[in-house]
């Protein structure tokens, strides 16, 4: 049986060995969110990102415990999953997601909409201080 119709089985073995999800550092609570709007939200900071500096941050920005706290409330989409169900079909189209016209995304505070202009503002006058180009990034080995 593949890994994805097998959910239930890995959550629970995973919990067997790592304990309970929230004893989880809050990054590798963010990555087993199941919940539409994390898994929105965590490829938007991955797609906007410039170096897997940013990356990390943009993520790490996200797996604050109000967050997580608001993505562990199961959604539509999730309940369906978790009840064998697939989600039904956009527009009579494929089962494939239309990034462009969904609807029911999250939206963030102007406290947080400062917040991440003033930290990435302080990483470009850093990388300028050090003689890095905007857009350079950084390297995985």
């Amino acid at each position: 049986m593949p890994l994805i119709q097998n959910g239930r089985e890995v959550e629970t073995a995973l919990e067997a060995i790592e304990g309970p999800r929230s004893a989880l550092a809050p990054l590798e609570q963010l990555l087993r969110c199941a919940h539409a709007d994390a898994g929105d939200a965590l490829a938007d900071a991955l797609w906007s990102s410039r170096s897997v500096a940013d990356a990390i941050t943009a993520a790490t920005a996200l797996a604050t415990p109000e967050i997580l706290r608001a993505w562990e409330q199961p959604d539509v989409e999730t309940e369906d999953e978790a009840e064998g169900h697939s989600p039904p079909k956009q527009d009579g189209g494929s089962r494939g997601r239309n990034r462009s016209t969904r609807t029911n995304r999250s939206t963030r505070t102007e406290e947080e909409i400062v917040a991440i202009r003033a930290e990435r503002a302080a990483k470009k006058r850093a990388k300028e201080e050090a003689g890095e180009s905007p857009g350079d990034s950084v390297a995985v080995s």
